[in-house]
């Protein structure tokens, strides 16, 4: 299965408990989301990354995006 992580995003989680997460990775595996934690975690993680420093990261039912702040 294919990984990739999307690292020091500024992650938009659309829960009101924590809606927006700052320099946290988002782990995704095939087509899922696997996890979404602090950058921090994923520092021994040796699959492709995306470094997305300076952009949101949106997470909804169907749709992810990924695009940079104005």
């Amino acid at each position: 299965m294919t990984s990739l992580l999307i690292r020091n995003a500024v992650v938009l989680t659309f829960d009101a408990k924590a809606p927006v997460l700052y320099d946290h990775a988002v782990l995704i595996e095939g087509t899922k989301i696997k996890k979404i934690a602090p950058d921090s975690e994923f520092a021994d993680f040796k699959g492709k990354t995306i470094d997305a420093r300076g952009r949101k990261f949106g997470i909804g039912s169907y749709l992810f995006y990924f695009c940079p702040f104005d």
